[in-house]
């Protein structure tokens, strides 16, 4: 306990680690460029929905801050403290996702259909294969929908049992990997293959994917002219390359080894989205590539930022 208290900045009415302080900064310079867009480009975000999730935020904070600075238990503040910083984070990031668009840039989906064809990949046939082994189709479905609740339940448990330093690697890794995308994307932007082929209403039928043809012209129709409103209840991936939901199943499974009883059963589900994401999520066979790559940057990145930061 000594330890933490160590690496807490400690005021009258707040205790915050060095991670949290770096996280609430990205999130203030998220705001302040989602304000920006907001009056040189134009938009409309959903304020009441916002300002809802903004409340739930601080009232996690203030739960987390109330037993970090009772003294009741540092871990339940961790838990309550770092949930509240990934709402923030995550919908500051997703508003200035949205609010990019659109983009004028020329697409590099062609580049990468390219690229899937010297491997012999199209999406098609993989929906297709999917559809024909339902077994499959099912498992990879749900996997493919269990990444942000996998997040959710690492922090809790993470917090709850301690494991500070873990805790501190899956928000940074986040953080940083999810910055990285969203101006990827806005330099090379690509939609994914659901964009650009039309699967037969028989594959549809029986393969039920949760990326189809008609979610990829909603794409390409939001890529021309943006959203109508930004709004965290209908939010639909937008970017292809890289595969973020690879990045996140990469990330769960690292973070995992942190608990030991959870190791098996992560590594498990997060192989199960490897696959899922081309048969659910529209993608191309290179975004996984690419999304492996950015975990790998991600762990670099946090683990680099929590050795700097440390305090002398």
């Amino acid at each position: 306990m000594q330890d933490q208290l160590l690496n807490l900045t400690i005021r009258r009415w707040f205790m915050l680690d060095h991670v949290e302080i770096f996280i609430l900064r990205i999130v203030g310079m998220l705001v302040a460029i989602n304000a920006g867009l907001l009056l040189f480009r134009g938009g409309a975000v959903d304020a009441q929905a916002y300002i809802t999730l903004f409340v739930v935020a601080v009232a996690m904070a203030a739960i987390g801050q109330f037993y970090r600075v009772s003294g009741r238990s540092l871990a339940a503040g961790d838990a309550f403290t770092y949930t509240a910083l990934m709402i923030l984070f995550s919908n500051s990031a997703l508003v200035f996702n949205y609010l990019l668009l659109p983009l004028s840039g020329a697409s590099i989906d062609p580049f990468l259909m390219q690229l899937d064809a010297w491997f012999g990949y199209t999406w098609p046939a993989a929906v297709a294969f999917a559809g024909d082994h339902p077994w499959i189709n099912e498992i990879t479905r749900y996997a493919y929908l269990s990444t942000m609740p996998q997040v959710t339940l690492l922090i809790v448990l993470l917090g709850l049992m301690g494991r500070k330093i873990w805790l501190q690697r899956l928000l940074l890794m986040i953080v940083t990997t999810t910055i990285v995308l969203i101006c990827f994307w806005a330099i090379f932007p690509s939609h994914g293959p659901s964009a650009f082929y039309a699967l037969s209403p028989e594959v549809v039928e029986v393969a039920r994917p949760i990326v189809g043809s008609q979610y990829g012209e909603r794409l390409l129709q939001m890529m021309i002219a943006g959203p109508k409103v930004v709004t965290p209840s209908d939010v639909e991936g937008l970017i292809a390359f890289p595969s973020y939901h690879t990045t996140l199943a990469f990330i769960c499974a690292f973070c995992a080894f942190a608990i030991r009883w959870l190791i098996a059963p992560m590594l498990l589900l997060n192989m199960a989205i490897l696959p899922g994401t081309l048969f659910h999520g529209g993608h191309h066979l290179v975004d996984i590539f690419a999304g492996f790559a950015l975990f790998l940057f991600g762990m670099w990145a946090a683990n680099r930022l929590i050795r700097t930061k440390q305090p002398a």
